[in-house]
Order: C-alpha cells, then sequence, then structure tokens
C-alpha cells in the first residue's frame, strides 16, 4: 500500500500539481467535491498522507475533518508526483492533457468516477461533450460508453467509481473498475416537521425539467424551490419535505437522491438514470419513466400518506446504511491493497517518458524565460534611447528656436544697416549734385 496520496482538483502547472487554494467560506460547493473530500478523508482514515490540491472551501474541508478524526494536508507549494504516491484525479476535466501527465508522471495515477465519462470532461473516446444548452435533450446513450472505460484504461489509469452500475459496466468488457461507494463521515442530522409536499431544486442542470412537472402538480400542494445553499441548508430543506422531484436524465450515484432518503423524503426519479443508486421502493425512491409521469407520481404518493410514510422509512434506514463510514473505509481500502488495481505492464515506460517529458518542457520553459530576459533587455535599452531621442529632439527644437529668432534679429540689423547705407550716399554726393545743378543751368542760360 503507498504511504501517501495527492487528490488533485486542479489541473496542472505544467508538470506540477498545484498548491492548496483557500475559496471563500460562502462559497457554494457540488455534492461530487464532497464526494471526494470524503474519499481524502477515507484514504487518511486508513493510513495514507493526504494531501488536497486545487480549491477547497475550508470550511467543509475542516468540517469533514474533523468528522472523520483525520488531518488532511494543505500543501502551499506545487511539485511533480512521486512514484511512492497514489494521485487521483477526478474524470470531470476537458483538457486530456491533464490525465495524460497524471498517467505519465510515475505515480499510481487513478481517475475517480462520479458520473458516465463524456458527461462532465473529456469523453476519452472522441464523442463531443454535450453543450449546456443540450443537456435536456441530448442523446446520453453518447456518454458513458465501454469504449470510454477500455481508452481511459489504455492510458495507464486506474478506474475507481462511486457507482456500481459503472463498475458493472466495465466487467462487461473485462475493465476492472473499482467500486468504492459512498461514505458519510458526517452524521446525518434528523428530519423535522414535514412542513412542505414538494421540494424542486434551483440552480440545478435538472431544474427545468422539474419546473415542467412542478407545474402540472395542483395548486392545494404546497411546493418549494430550494435556493442553492450549504449541504446543512440543503439537508434542512430536505427534512421538511415529503417528496423530492429530482428529474436527472443521466448523472452518477445520484448523491442528492441518497440525501433526500436519509432525510424521509420521497424522492422521484427518471429510470433514464442507470447509474444511479438507491432507485426503486426496495429503496425508498419512485422511479417513472418520463417527465409528464413524475407530476402523477407526486399526486398519487401525496394522496397515499400510507405508501408515503413507508416509502420515507424505507429511504431513511436504506440510505444511512449505505453511508456507513466503517464499511466505505473498508472498500477504500479494498481499491488500494487490490493486488488488480494496478495496471498491469508499461508503468516504467510511461514513467520513463513522462519525466523525459517533464525534462523537456522544463528546458523548453528555461529557453523561453532567457528569450523573455533577453526581450526585456532589448525593450530597457529600447525605451533609454527612447528617453535619448526624446530629449536630443527637445534639445533640437530648442536650438532651432534659437536660430529662427537669430535669423529674424540678422534681417534685422540688415534693414537697419542698409537704411543706413542709403542715409550716408544721399549726404556725401550731396556736394557734386549742386554742382552739376549749376553747371546744368548755365548750360540753359540764353547767352552761353
Amino acid at each position: 500500500m503507498p504511504d501517501r496520496a495527492t487528490l488533485l482538483f486542479a489541473p496542472f502547472d505544467g508538470w506540477d500539481m498545484q498548491a492548496y487554494q483557500l475559496l471563500e467560506d460562502d462559497t457554494w460547493i457540488a455534492g461530487g467535491v464532497r464526494s471526494l473530500l470524503e474519499l481524502a478523508a477515507g484514504l487518511a482514515a486508513i493510513g495514507l498522507e493526504v494531501e488536497l490540491r486545487g480549491g477547497f472551501v475550508e470550511s467543509e474541508v475542516a468540517a469533514i475533518e474533523h468528522a472523520a478524526g483525520v488531518q488532511l494536508g494543505r500543501p502551499s507549494a506545487r511539485r511533480r508526483p512521486q512514484q511512492d504516491e497514489l494521485v487521483i484525479i477526478p474524470e470531470g476535466h476537458n483538457d486530456p492533457l491533464i490525465f495524460a501527465r497524471v498517467a505519465l508522471s510515475g505515480a499510481r495515477a487513478v481517475m475517480m468516477m462520479l458520473g458516465p465519462l463524456g458527461l462532465v470532461g473529456w469523453p476519452f473516446d472522441g464523442m463531443p461533450i454535450p453543450e449546456a444548452n443540450e443537456i435536456l435533450t441530448f442523446d446520453t446513450g453518447t456518454v458513458g460508453r465501454p469504449e470510454s472505460l477500455m481508452a481511459a484504461q489504455s492510458l495507464g489509469l486506474e478506474l475507481w467509481t462511486n457507482a456500481s452500475a459503472i463498475a458493472a459496466q466495465g466487467a462487461a468488457v473485462g475493465i476492472d473498475v473499482k467500486y468504492i461507494g459512498h461514505g458519510r463521515p458526517t452524521p446525518y442530522p434528523e428530519p423535522g416537521e414535514k412542513s412542505v409536499d414538494v421540494l424542486v431544486l434551483a440552480e440545478n442542470r435538472w431544474t427545468p425539467l422539474a419546473l415542467d412537472a412542478l407545474e402540472t402538480i395542483p395548486v392545494q400542494f404546497r411546493t418549494r424551490i430550494q435556493p442553492r445553499g450549504t449541504n446543512a441548508e440543503l439537508l434542512e430543506a430536505l427534512g421538511a419535505a415529503r417528496v423530492f422531484l429530482h428529474p436527472a436524465r443521466i448523472e452518477g450515484r445520484s448523491r442528492l437522491g441518497e440525501e433526500a432518503r436519509a432525510m424521509r423524503a420521497v424522492p422521484v426519479l427518471l429510470a433514464s438514470n442507470t447509474n444511479g443508486e438507491g432507485y426503486g421502493p426496495e429503496y425508498g425512491s419512485v422511479v417513472v419513466e418520463s417527465i409528464p409521469e413524475m407530476a402523477a407520481a407526486v399526486v398519487a404518493l401525496l394522496n397515499d400518506p400510507e405508501r408515503l410514510a413507508g416509502l420515507a422509512e424505507t429511504g431513511y434506514r436504506t440510505a444511512r446504511q449505505d453511508g456507513d463510514w466503517e464499511a466505505y473505509k473498508q472498500r477504500v481500502r479494498d481499491a488500494v491493497v487490490s493486488p488488480e488495481a494496478v495496471v498491469a505492464g508499461g508503468g516504467y515506460v510511461r514513467s520513463c517518458v513522462g519525466r523525459r517529458a517533464a525534462d523537456e518542457h522544463a528546458r523548453v520553459l528555461g529557453e523561453r524565460d532567457e528569450i523573455v530576459r533577453e526581450r526585456d533587455e532589448i525593450v530597457r535599452e529600447r525605451d533609454r534611447l527612447a528617453v535619448e531621442v526624446a530629449s536630443l529632439l527637445d534639445w533640437s527644437a530648442a536650438l532651432e528656436t534659437q536660430l529662427d529668432a537669430a535669423s529674424i534679429r540678422v534681417g534685422e540689423s540688415q534693414r537697419a544697416v542698409q537704411a543706413i547705407e542709403s542715409s550716408l550716399s544721399w549726404t556725401v554726393t550731396k556736394p557734386v549734385r549742386v554742382v552739376m545743378g549749376v553747371v546744368r543751368s548755365l548750360l540753359r542760360s540764353p547767352g552761353a
């Protein structure tokens, strides 16, 4: 069994795993993130040193640590994965390089599948990822395909899941998918007084379908649309509800359905989510085939208090059993120590390729940084020369102004000299002009 594990919730920084990032305490966290934190706590509870890398809400981490009696690492520096550790990454990343860097790191690489491959994150088999505006209508057969599982394993990833249906799908095609199920170290609160007949969630990907069904439920029934909030607020709302309407077309285990059952709210679910856990009356839930059938099923439940109470009690009992922490820790231990867990063959080759790729990446980054330094030096020299050129231009402009002023003064001086010269010429030649005038007069006289 490895000595340590890392839950990698963030993309890589190059070939390094990112540090722990503290999110604001009022940040809402998804059920999948809570499941990953419970997995980290389960690994720590069986004796591994566990680091969290990526962004997490500190209050949620601390609450799970306290309930499980463990301490999870919050590293402040990034680093490369090591060969002696277990690196766990969820399936919901879109960039294939994230999975490749884990697989090539030399660490024991695990992809934790909380849902069918391709619903959220890179599908591994070339199928398109459903767009947000397609989620209510896309062909659910395009996600969670066996080809995706085979492709992921061929990359060198171990496959774990909390959904038994996904594990069974892998087994059907000879793929070893470890089933670890669900475990909750924090105890469920006891349900309160039932004051709401039907509860649906706001800001959930399936909310539009739930609202469609809600519109056809008679007005005499009390309904509530629960806004996004903390897990404690969600459990309180479920504890006050008789029926939880959750039309998930395709998902994973459906943590929401389990939490509803644990709080004696009977979930009404769609049969199309073939990965769901706790589906059927033996688990305290009602399963229908279509959205139009959901409203009718809800009304039938509310009009049959005895059946409703029986399902609520069954759900309460089975959901709390399914989340048993001790049983969960044992399943986690079995997945960690299983002799079939390490993907056979190619591990050494992948680790060599990964180290070589990481070193080459570092070399290229070093060359890039040197080029950047040279560029910055050139920019600084350019800026210095620009300052000098600007100074010279200012000096040149000032000199030109001075030259213009000097030219004006020279012109004025030239005109003054010319005036003086003209004045002097008239004065000097006056005697001659007088004599010449006398001569001309004598020549014109009659006696001459």
